[in-house]
């Protein structure tokens, strides 16, 4: 349920009644999409796009009390580290991004993200940024009978984020006791760069840890607030499976070792991004992560967005096969064409979810 499909009452009560008629039954409901509340929030501003809505219209609220009467479990979707993409500033002076600019990422060459840029992220390390983050999921749990809380963009926006000043100082004491003091100091001297660069392994490992860190301090939070909310994360699977999960571009480039999570408890289910059109691609995933955690919530990503009801079939029946216990259509704004057709899921009601026992839309 992408945050377009949350501007008004009767799009919400829309997304349920599609979503019971085609039997479905989970809705991931984007309420954090760009560090901006479809719901009402007391940490961050009002999204923009329900400014025209009632003041006391709150999206969130209503898909948990509307999908629960139609027997549908509804989880709380945060674009995490994600805070901005707009070319224009936001209108409220204490969106984060004009409020605490400094808590936004800085790239390899220094520079921070800025309004304009495709994506701005926040630092996954920043502790302020982190603790902001941390009291809006807590605050969702406290104040929303959800059955989830789904972590999307919980991770860095790519290798060249974020190397702020913070990260350099933390990342230099994290190699005390390892690197010799004045090894460290010359580094530095040397090159802003100087320590990522020549301790790479490590550099890689500790921003790992940033983002490892942060999901235990939400968990912590929301658990404490609710203690049967499934916490999830949407998680990278780019490209084919490499074989080996520490190969892959999730746990190399953006400091997101998921494996990691599901072995140490951190959360209570994944839903890996297997958004490939190649139905031997997406297989490949599926069957690599059925290997490793059988016995695990995995619920698989499907882009229907990028293919016909048939397609999205197809990759039913592979996670079916494969003993996984769901899968995750994304999204309802795409395959209904925001609300204004249902062809697709019929289609799809027919192919596949009279055999399926754990399904879920989002």
């Amino acid at each position: 349920m992408v945050r377009t499909d949350l501007t008004s009452p009767t799009s919400v009560s829309r997304v349920v009644g599609t979503a019971r008629k085609n039997g479905l039954n989970t809705l991931f409901v984007q309420c954090r999409g760009r560090a901006d509340a479809y719901y009402c929030s007391p940490l961050e501003p009002r999204a923009q796009c329900l400014t025209k809505c009632a003041p006391d219209f709150d999206p969130l609220a209503q898909a948990v009390r509307d999908g629960h009467a139609a027997g549908l479990k509804v989880h709380a979707w945060v674009n995490s580290c994600y805070v901005w993409s707009d070319k224009r500033a936001p209108a409220s002076a204490v969106h984060l991004v004009r409020s605490n600019p400094e808590w936004l990422a800085v790239s390899r060459t220094g520079g921070r993200c800025a309004v304009g840029e495709k994506e701005v992220f926040i630092c996954p390390g920043n502790p302020a940024a982190r603790a902001h983050l941390v009291g809006v999921c807590e605050d969702i749990a406290r104040r929303y009978e959800v059955d989830g809380i789904q972590l999307d963009y919980i991770r860095y926006a790519n290798q060249n984020l974020c190397y702020c000043d913070g990260c350099l100082d933390r990342f230099a004491a994290s190699l005390t006791g390892t690197v010799p003091e004045e090894r460290i100091k010359a580094l530095r001297r040397q090159s802003r760069l100087g320590l990522p660069g020549s301790y790479p392994v490590a550099w890689r490992q500790f921003r790992r840890d940033q983002v490892t860190s942060l999901v235990r301090e939400i968990r912590t939070a929301v658990k404490k607030e609710r203690p049967e909310t499934v916490l999830s994360v949407a998680a990278i699977a780019w490209g084919a499976y490499p074989g080996d999960f520490k190969r892959s571009e999730a746990y190399n480039l953006v400091g997101q070792d998921w494996y990691g999570w599901i072995d140490s408890g951190l959360v209570d289910a994944v839903c890996p991004m297997t958004y490939q059109t190649n139905q031997a691609g997406f297989a490949s995933w599926v069957k690599a992560i059925q290997k490793s955690h059988p016995d695990f919530p995995v619920w698989f990503g499907i882009a229907s967005y990028l293919f016909n009801a048939d397609g999205s079939a197809a990759k039913i029946q592979t996670v079916r096969q494969s003993g996984g216990k769901g899968w995750v259509l994304f999204s309802y704004t795409a395959v209904t064409k925001s609300g204004t057709n249902d062809a697709y899921l019929q289609r799809l009601k027919n192919l596949a979810i009279p055999k399926e026992t754990a399904s879920a839309s989002r």
